[in-house]
């Protein structure tokens, strides 16, 4: 689990909704369950990168504007 943890960490994303503080990403040509670091407001569309994962949901911070 752990190869896999960090595998994933540092991966470039999309946003397919609003995270507030949940929402959904798409990373690696999946859609996965997210949830923003520090309650940070992402928007749809925005770019974002994974910085954790806790179990199954990934950890992500907006990277830069659309």
């Amino acid at each position: 689990m752990e190869k896999e943890r960090k595998s994933i960490i540092g991966v470039p994303g999309t946003a397919r909704t609003d995270i507030q503080p949940r929402g959904e990403a798409f990373i690696r040509g999946e859609t996965w369950q997210v949830r923003s670091y520090n309650n940070e407001q992402i928007r749809k569309g925005d770019r974002i990168q994974v910085v954790d994962i806790k179990n199954l949901l990934l950890i992500v911070s907006k990277t830069q504007k659309r």
